[in-house]
């Protein structure tokens, strides 16, 4: 590794959170050393771990002065991801889990897509789930309908369907970011929360056609363990942004339809939301 001196003025920003994640954490760094370009900064936000993670970035840190390893000020991920975003200091800041790993353009291709639509919030990528032995069928259509989505139209027609990025693939411009209040914490799923609150504040959103993050499938993955990313949990937040959309929210008759449990919960879960 070389050693490499920290910019005052980094291009991009990196925020990465991580708790116990010694297994992949050096894999991820390295996809992010290898970068096609190197005017970036990495904020590793340690989440309270108890396994040798956090030294293996402060070992980074003390060859490579764009890597930058700091505590939780708080506890859980958005805590962290609230207090890397403060410290990031370029005016892009790319997301980043512990145990992906990132393609050698995925910086440079994303800036690029930013640079060349300056009304874009907002630039994520098509992504591969793997290892691809652990991929079951709901997956790959999951993964399918991910990477069908390109256009900030296509985004905002399937946006109530479900979460239209992958949280780790993510670009912003820093300064729309804290307009809009960065992530909230509760009992939902921080990165949907965002992205609906995005949309409804009318902010272009869109995804490069590349493949620039790989996405590490596991069975103890947050999403699955964790009750803020529940189906339940995605039901009552879509509803809630649901009922505000102004193409339902007027005053013209609303019919709901369909059948089944799921979909009679869900339609509690809108009709809640109206009053």
């Amino acid at each position: 590794m070389k050693n490499r001196s920290s910019r005052l003025n980094p291009r991009i920003s990196i925020v990465l959170p991580f708790r116990n994640e010694e297994k992949f954490i050096e894999d991820s760094l390295k996809s992010i050393l290898d970068q096609s370009i190197d005017d970036w900064e990495l904020h590793a936000i340690d989440d309270q771990s108890s396994d040798g993670s956090a030294s293996i970035l402060r070992a980074a840190a003390a060859v490579d002065r764009r890597i930058r390893l700091s505590s939780n000020h708080g506890n859980g991920l958005v805590a962290a991801l609230q207090y890397g975003f403060s410290r990031a200091r370029a005016p892009l800041v790319a997301r980043m889990d512990a145990d992906d790993l990132m393609t050698p353009d995925r910086l440079e291709v994303q800036a690029g897509a930013l640079n060349d639509n300056p009304r874009t919030a907002l630039v994520a990528s098509r992504v591969r789930i793997f290892p691809r032995k652990l991929l079951r069928a709901g997956y790959r259509e999951y993964e399918r309908w991910q990477n069908a989505i390109i256009t900030p139209e296509e985004i905002g027609f399937e946006i109530f369907f479900e979460s239209p990025f992958t949280h780790p693939t993510v670009m912003f411009r820093r300064e729309m970011f804290h307009a809009i209040g960065g992530y909230r914490d509760g009992p939902f799923p921080e990165d949907y929360e965002l992205w609906l609150r995005m949309h409804a504040e009318g902010l272009e959103m869109r995804k490069c056609k590349e493949v620039l993050v790989h996405w590490r499938e596991r069975p103890d993955r947050t999403s699955r363990v964790d009750p803020r990313y529940s189906r339940e949990a995605f039901d009552r937040l879509r509803a809630r942004h649901l009922a505000r959309d102004p193409r339902i929210a007027g005053s013209r008759p609303l019919v709901i339809w369909g059948a089944g449990r799921r979909t009679r919960q869900r339609a509690r879960h809108l009709l809640r939301s109206f009053d």
